[in-house]
C-alpha cells in the first residue's frame, strides 16, 4: 500500500513538470513581435522618391496643357495615397486592439493554470504526508460510517477529486497554449499592418516630394514667362497679359497646400511598442511699369535660408552690346545670323519682325516695387512670392539680346500652325535660333 501511494505521489508531482514545456511563454512570444515588425517594416517601407512615378515632364518647355495634366495626376495620386494611409491607420488600430485582447486572454489563462498548478501541488504534498491508504483507514474509522458501502463512496469521491484537478490543470494548459498562439497570430497581423502603413507613408512622401519638385520647376518657368511677358508687352500687350496670367495660375495650381506626411495623424497606440509608426545695398534704376499692377513694397525681412535649391542667377551684366537688324535690336554677336534668317524669310514670302533686346534696368525697378528693396527681394526671391508675380532680372534671353519674339505680317506668331512658324521650325536652326515649345513666337540661341 505504501509503494502504491509513493507511485501516486510521483505521478501527481510529475504532472506540473511535464506540462511546464507545453506552453510557450507569452512574454517571449510578444518580445519577438517588435523585432519582426521592424524587419517587415524595413523590407516594405518606402522612402522619399518612392511614390508612384508619373510620366516625366520638362516643365520649362512643356505646353500648358501638359503641365496641367501633370499637376492633376499628382493631385489624384496624393489623394489616393492619403486615403490608403487613412485605411492603414484604421487597420493598425484594429490589429493592436486584437493584440491587446489576446494578451488579456493569455494572462487570464495563465492565472487559471497557476491556480490549478498550486492545487495539484498541494494535493501532491498532502499525498506524500498522508498516503491514500491512511485516508481510507480514517474514513473507515469514523462514527458516521455505518456500513462499508458508505466508506467506499467517500474514498471514491476523494480519489475522483484529486484526479479531476489534474485534468483541470491539463485543460487549462491547453487553453493557455491556444490563447498564446492566437496572440502570436494577432501580433504577426499587427506587424504586417504596421509595415503596410509605413510603405504607404513612404509612397505618400514620394508623391509629396514630386509635388515640391514640380512647384520649384514651375517657379523657374514662371520667372521665364514673366520676363517674356515684360519683353512681349512692347509688341503685343494683350498677349503679354494673357501669358502672365496663365503662367501665374499654373503656378498657383501646383501650390495647392496639402499636409506633409509628418502632419498626418496616427492614432495613439496605433503602432506596437518597438515599431516606428508610421524644412546690402540694393541696385538702382529708373522707375518702370511691370507686367501687372504695382503693389506696395513688402517690409518683411529676407528669409535666413534660400527658398529653393536652384541657385539664383547673378545680376545681369550691363555691358551687353546691341545693334539693329531689320528693325530688331539684337546682340552684336548674333547680328549676322539674324540678318541671314530675315533675308531667307523674305525670300520665302514672310515679313518677319519683332522684339529683341530688352534692358534689365526696367525689370530691376519693377522687382523693387513689387518684391521689396533688398538684394534678396530683387535678385533671389521667387517670382511667385511677389505681388504681383514679377520675374527675377537676368532670367530672360531678351536681356542678353539673344532672343526674338517674332511677328509675321505685323501679327504675333501665336500658333504652331501659323505658316511663318512652320517655316521657322524648318529653317531657323540653320541660323542658330531655336523655339521655346510653349511659346510659338519666342526664338533664342538656346531655345529658352
Amino acid at each position: 500500500m505504501r509503494a502504491r501511494s509513493v507511485l501516486w505521489v510521483s505521478a501527481v508531482v510529475s504532472v506540473p513538470v511535464l506540462l511546464a514545456g507545453a506552453l510557450p511563454s507569452s512574454a517571449s512570444a510578444m518580445a519577438s513581435f517588435p523585432a519582426s515588425a521592424h524587419a517587415a517594416q524595413t523590407a516594405h517601407k518606402g522612402g522619399p522618391g518612392s511614390g508612384k512615378s508619373s510620366n516625366q515632364v520638362d516643365v520649362l518647355t512643356a505646353t500648358r496643357e501638359e503641365v496641367t495634366q501633370k499637376i492633376q495626376q499628382l493631385d489624384a495620386q496624393y489623394a489616393e495615397q492619403q486615403a490608403a494611409v487613412a485605411d492603414a491607420e484604421v487597420a493598425v488600430g484594429l490589429a493592436n486592439e486584437a493584440v491587446g485582447r489576446a494578451r488579456a486572454r493569455v494572462t487570464l489563462a495563465e492565472n487559471e493554470v497557476e491556480i490549478a498548478r498550486q492545487t495539484v501541488r498541494s494535493y501532491a504534498v498532502e499525498a506524500y504526508i498522508t498516503p491514500p491508504a491512511e485516508d481510507a483507514l480514517r474514513v473507515l474509522s469514523v462514527g458516521q460510517s455505518d456500513d462499508a458501502s458508505y466508506a467506499n463512496e467517500v474514498i471514491k469521491i476523494m480519489a475522483d477529486d484529486r484526479h479531476k484537478v489534474v485534468d483541470i490543470l491539463v485543460g487549462k494548459r491547453k487553453i493557455a497554449a491556444d490563447e498564446s498562439a492566437t496572440a502570436d497570430a494577432a501580433a504577426a497581423a499587427a506587424a504586417t499592418q504596421v509595415a503596410t502603413q509605413q510603405a504607404q507613408l513612404g509612397e505618400l512622401e514620394g508623391i509629396r516630394s514630386e509635388q515640391e519638385s514640380l512647384a520649384n520647376e514651375l517657379d523657374d518657368r514662371l520667372d521665364a514667362a514673366l520676363a517674356e511677358a515684360a519683353a512681349l508687352a512692347e509688341i503685343d500687350r494683350q498677349m503679354a497679359a494673357e501669358l502672365a496670367a496663365q503662367e501665374t495660375a499654373l503656378r498657383k495650381a501646383a501650390a495647392t497646400p496639402s499636409p506633409r506626411v509628418q502632419d498626418v495623424a496616427v492614432p495613439a497606440g496605433a503602432a506596437p511598442e518597438g515599431t516606428v509608426p508610421s524644412n546690402g545695398t540694393s541696385p538702382t534704376g529708373p522707375p518702370s511699369t511691370g507686367a501687372g499692377p504695382s503693389g506696395p513694397a513688402p517690409t518683411s525681412p529676407a528669409p535666413t535660408s534660400p527658398p529653393r535649391t536652384v541657385p539664383p542667377s547673378p545680376p545681369p551684366s550691363p555691358g551687353v552690346s546691341v545693334t539693329s537688324v531689320g528693325g530688331i535690336t539684337v546682340n552684336v554677336a548674333i547680328a549676322d545670323q539674324i540678318r541671314g534668317l530675315l533675308n531667307a524669310a523674305t525670300a520665302a514670302g514672310f515679313n518677319l519682325r519683332g522684339g529683341g533686346y530688352r534692358s534689365s534696368a526696367a525689370q530691376v525697378a519693377t522687382r523693387r516695387n513689387n518684391c521689396g528693396p533688398s538684394y534678396y527681394d530683387i535678385y533671389q526671391k521667387p517670382a511667385s512670392q511677389c505681388s504681383p508675380p514679377t520675374a527675377i532680372p537676368g532670367r530672360s534671353m531678351h536681356e542678353q539680346g539673344r532672343a526674338i519674339d517674332f511677328t509675321s505680317g505685323g501679327a504675333l506668331i501665336t500658333s504652331r500652325s501659323n505658316p511663318a512658324f512652320v517655316w521657322l521650325s524648318q529653317n531657323a536652326s540653320r541660323f542658330g535660333m531655336y523655339n521655346l515649345p510653349s511659346e510659338p513666337w519666342h526664338w533664342s540661341t538656346n531655345g529658352n
